[in-house]
């Protein structure tokens, strides 16, 4: 077990990729501070800094004109410290499903297994251990993440393999190179364990959020999904609450960090996390920013004392920024 910090995490990272593989996957790694519950997917034209997709907006002065890129991101809030590991994922690894009660309990299920062979490498930032996945992004520039939801139900089905979460996010980054085989990989397997909702990316700037409610998938992608951000409530829920805000068919001010107007007292308290992003995603940045800088622009906008770690992936360049409360990992 090695422990580093400061920049000694960029060359952990870096030989542990190259070991597995993955040396595109360590280009500039970056350690500094972190957060959670929300992440979003942006395609970036260096040259016109025109929307595409309808997503993001960005200019990239190392880019070449006309050239763009994704990326996706994610703040880590917990009222409590949270720990975490980047873990680097080698191809060419057998595994099996397992359920949480297999998990935990040694209790047999009637749900049939599957078994695979890894097929991409992958950097995962994980909360137990390897395989047990809460966010990261494959080889081939396939991002997933999950975001806790209370109203979120799995279905159950005897005759699909069942899958704990974090095993299934691992099987895929392990297995898959597309949000099609992401939504796919939904409705053929049964997820179990603790009340997440997830979203997904992939490198040519398909998303999706994947919800389970009522113990029915739901899943929003393509035109359905024009702001690609998501937090701790259904998107569709997220998607009325915007249309309250100014710029977004409402009256209600879009209050950014450093914004001096004062909201009107009669209105609700609620959570601005989706509409902040949303707001800065249709906004752009305000001068040319390289993609990890831009990410992390995002979510330190979104970020409050309770953010534990943040992390952004170019989906493109595969490459990943992290930074957490803590300047020091295990290995």
């Amino acid at each position: 077990m090695a422990h580093d910090s400061g920049n000694g995490w960029s060359s952990i990272v870096y030989r542990r990729c190259l070991a597995a593989g993955l040396v595109e996957l360590c280009r500039p790694f970056a350690l500094f501070i972190g957060s959670h519950c929300l992440r979003q997917f942006h395609r970036l034209d260096a040259e016109t800094g025109s929307d595409i997709d309808r997503d993001i907006v960005n200019a990239n002065s190392n880019k070449r004109a006309g050239e763009s890129f994704g990326i996706a991101g994610r703040n880590l809030d917990s009222q409590k410290f949270t720990s975490g590991a980047v873990v680097i994922n080698k191809r060419g690894i057998r595994k099996e499903s397992r359920s949480w009660n297999e998990l935990a309990y040694g209790q047999e299920v009637a749900n049939p297994h599957i078994t695979w062979i890894s097929k991409y490498g992958s950097v995962a930032f994980n909360t137990f251990g390897r395989d047990f996945v809460d966010g990261g992004m494959n080889e081939v520039g396939l991002f997933i993440q999950e975001i806790s939801l209370v109203e979120n139900k799995y279905p159950e089905d005897s005759a699909k393999p069942r899958f704990f979460m974090m095993l299934w996010m691992q099987y895929v980054l392990d297995s898959f190179e597309s949000v099609d085989q992401v939504v796919k990989s939904a409705n053929e397997v049964v997820i179990d364990g603790w009340n997440w909702h997830f979203f997904t990316a992939d490198a040519d700037g398909n998303t999706a959020a994947i919800e389970f409610i009522d113990g029915k998938p739901v899943l929003t992608y393509a035109e359905a999904m024009p702001y690609t951000v998501l937090a701790n409530d259904t998107y569709a829920t997220e998607m009325d609450r915007l249309h309250k805000y100014e710029g977004f068919g409402g009256d209600r001010l879009v209050l950014l960090k450093g914004d001096e107007r004062q909201r009107d007292p009669e209105e609700p308290v609620e959570d601005d996390r989706f509409v902040n992003a949303a707001s800065l995603i249709s906004r752009g940045p305000d001068s040319p920013l390289l993609p990890l800088d831009y990410g992390m622009k995002i979510l330190d906008e979104m970020a409050w004392e309770g953010t534990q770690w943040s992390y952004v992936c170019d989906l493109t360049n595969k490459t990943i920024r992290f930074e957490g409360v803590q300047n020091s990992v295990s290995t």
